[in-house]
Parts: structure tokens; sequence; C-alpha cells
């Protein structure tokens, strides 16, 4: 009998391979993780480390409205690391280090971090009708908290580099002081 793709997601779902075994092995791997970096229990203590990890993530399994969660939450929370990881990579093609990051290549970051923001919005995901309109709409009405705090940095840095170009600190007048 031929197993397709589907039908061996299917069977390791009933299995409950998604609900019980993914978050124990996410809790498991950031947890012993977090304390091999920190090293909380000293140098070289892996298998005390390990143990407690262990530990910890079977304990989560016993908490069912933890595990709702999670469960509910692992899809976004890899669609989160997925975006991230492409601004970062983006990032790293703009920007050179060592070299003179001009505002060009600022720019240029920015409008890439939009553009992808952008690309997403119009998927068929975010937006089942595909059009342009409706999905730029929603772009920006989900945008529009951050517009004014946009703005203000912008002037802000506007000013900073005015003043910086100018090279000379100006005396406020404080009126006979």
């Amino acid at each position: 009998m031929a197993l397709d793709i589907y039908g061996f997601i299917r069977d390791i779902e009933y299995y409950g391979f998604f609900q019980y075994l993914v978050p124990f092995l996410i809790c498991f791997a950031i947890l012993f993780a977090l304390l091999e970096k920190t090293h909380v229990f000293g140098e070289n203590k892996k298998n005390l480390n390990m143990g407690l990890s262990l530990l910890l993530s079977f304990t989560i399994l016993t908490n069912t409205e933890l595990l709702d969660f999670l469960n509910a939450s692992i899809s976004n929370i890899s669609l989160m690391i997925i975006l991230f990881s492409i601004v970062m990579l983006l990032f790293m093609f703009i920007m050179k280090v060592g070299e003179g990051n001009t505002p060009l290549r600022y720019f240029a970051l920015v409008l890439a971090v939009f553009a992808t923001i952008w690309a997403l919005v119009e998927a068929k995901y975010f937006n089942p009708y595909g059009d342009f309109t409706g999905a730029m709409y929603t772009f920006l009405y989900y945008l529009e908290p951050f517009i004014d705090v946009i703005i203000f940095l912008a002037i802000i840095a506007f000013f900073i580099i005015i003043i910086k170009a100018t090279g000379k600190k100006k005396k406020i007048y404080l009126g006979g002081v």
C-alpha cells in the first residue's frame, strides 16, 4: 500500500505527535538551550540541565490548557520566526559590516522590510480575495497606530541630522539667565 504525505501526517496526528510531542520537544529544546547558555548550575553540567529540562517539559504535558495554548500558537510563532529570518537576511544583504552605511542603505532596508510586509499582505493567506486595494487598505489599517510614531521619529531624526551637519550647537536664549 502506497502512503502519501497526507496519510502520513494524518497518522502521526492521530497518534498525538502534534498535540503532545511537538510542544514537549519545543519546551525541552528551549529550556535546555537556556540552561546551557546561562550556566545556571555551572560549567559542563549537561546531565543536570538535560534532566531538569526533561522534567519541566514532562510537567507541561500534564496541563491541558497550556498544551492547547501551545498548539494554537505554534504555527503563528513559526511564521514570526520565518518573518524575522527574512528581515535579518534583508538586513545582512543591504547593510555591510565595517563599511560606512549611507542613508540610501537605510532607506533601502526600510523599503525592503515594507515590501516584505506588503508581499505577505497580498498573499491569499491574509486576503482570500487577492485584490490589491482591499489588501492595501487592510495593511494601512493595521499600520495606522504606528504611522504617527514613525512620522514623529522621522522628524526627530531629521533635526538630529541637521544639527550634526551644521556642526555647531546653538545656545538657546533663556531670557536673561
